[in-house]
């Protein structure tokens, strides 16, 4: 399974703006990105009156969007998808993924946290990573402040290469 990370915050936290940032940065050193948006609402993707919308309408479970360099995929499922299902589909062709959101998810978080909010923080600190903060606090946890991108990107890196070896030294003990 690709690495992935959650993005973490409470609405107008900045989490989108993070994101963002850190897309620029990752892509400069390199690396292949995909990015999945979670939504705790139903959604519609697609414009009433275009193919597509109709196609859906009409009752199809699946429509793909296919374009010269950009598809998309518009599922309609019964229950909550499995989510490490739909991150195998999103990031077949990336080295990470982030996560937009999924606050209670298993996958490793970085928070973002603004002080003006007047909210704290939406996970325990215990389950963090890190905290993105305009704001020092009062808790054990790496803490940074929204400029310190390619800091941020450096933890995500490393996350992702320990993750990695992880993975590896299990392949090794489970063949001995």
């Amino acid at each position: 399974m690709i690495p992935a990370i959650s993005i973490v915050g409470h609405s107008g936290s900045g989490k989108t703006s993070l994101i963002e940032h850190l897309i620029r940065e990752l892509k400069m050193r390199g690396r292949r990105l995909a990015a999945v948006k979670h939504a705790h609402e139903d959604f519609d993707l697609d414009r009433p009156g275009k193919d597509s919308y109709r196609f859906a309408a009409a009752g199809c479970e699946a429509v793909t969007l296919l374009g010269a360099r950009r598809s998309a995929l518009i599922r309609t499922h019964e229950a909550d998808y499995a989510f490490d299902d739909l991150l195998d589909l999103a990031g077949r062709e990336a080295d990470i993924i982030l996560i937009e959101g999924l606050s209670s998810g298993p996958y490793p978080k970085i928070e973002v946290y603004r002080d003006d909010l007047g909210r704290g923080l939406r996970c325990g600190p215990e389950t963090l990573m890190a905290v993105v903060t305009d704001q020092p606090l009062d808790i054990s946890c790496t803490q940074f402040s929204p400029q310190e991108i390619g800091a941020i990107a450096d933890l995500v890196e490393k996350s992702v290469s320990e993750g990695a070896s992880e993975k590896t030294s299990n392949l090794v003990d489970d063949t001995n």
